[in-house]
């Protein structure tokens, strides 16, 4: 997804032209290289400024929350417990009614989708899909929230005892915003991938 037009460059283009014309001379240097040096780096200048822009209104962001705020119904996406000693497990609580759908960056078979499912009933299941593994500890619920700060839906992860993996966390979840689709990246953080990961790239513990 660009962020950057053809009338964007257009009106920097104009600018530069206005402030090239304003610039001093340099007694040892001509004033059209000296403007130019100058153009160029105020080019440089914007065109990071509108990248940032861009990264930040298509990152989704998250922050904590209580059972009590989640009203109405969901669509689950129950994505991982492949098996028992699955920990890249999360659930992603779609609130229904509004513009907004998440998709993982995942394989199909890494996820199931559920549709229609009540806030009580939405949080009992998830709360059970991500707590399967010995090592569980509590969940963490969080509200997903778009650059408005309005809430677009919800997110149940589990922590772990920290004896176990080194850290209660073991995720690293992005929400990716690409006009009304939300696209979810789950992977694991790199020191727990290591630790799980043998040098075949089989996770150990699995047969």
């Amino acid at each position: 997804m660009l962020c950057i037009t053809n009338n964007t460059y257009k009106g920097v283009e104009a600018d530069l032209h206005f402030i090239s014309d304003i610039l001093p001379c340099n007694s040892g240097m001509p004033c059209y290289h000296y403007s130019m040096r100058y153009r160029a780096a105020f080019i440089s200048i914007l065109v990071l400024v509108f990248l940032a822009s861009c990264v930040t209104n298509r990152f989704i962001r998250t922050e904590p929350s209580e059972y009590k705020e989640l009203a109405g119904n969901f669509t689950l996406i129950l994505y991982g417990s492949r098996h028992l000693n699955d920990i890249e497990t999360v659930v992603i609580l779609d609130m229904e009614g509004d513009k907004y759908s998440f998709e993982p960056y995942a394989p199909e078979f890494d996820y199931k989708i559920k549709k229609g499912v009540p806030a009580k009933e939405a949080l009992k299941e998830a709360e059970h899909f991500v707590s399967r593994h010995s090592s569980f500890h509590r969940t963490q619920l969080s509200r997903i929230i778009d650059e408005k700060g309005v809430a677009i839906g919800y997110e149940m992860r589990p922590l772990y005892y920290p004896l176990a993996f080194g850290v209660s966390d073991v995720l690293d979840v992005y929400y990716i915003k690409e006009g009304d689709k939300i696209t979810v990246r789950i992977k694991l953080i790199p020191s727990v991938e290591r630790m799980l990961f043998d040098g075949d790239g089989f996770k150990l513990g699995d047969n």
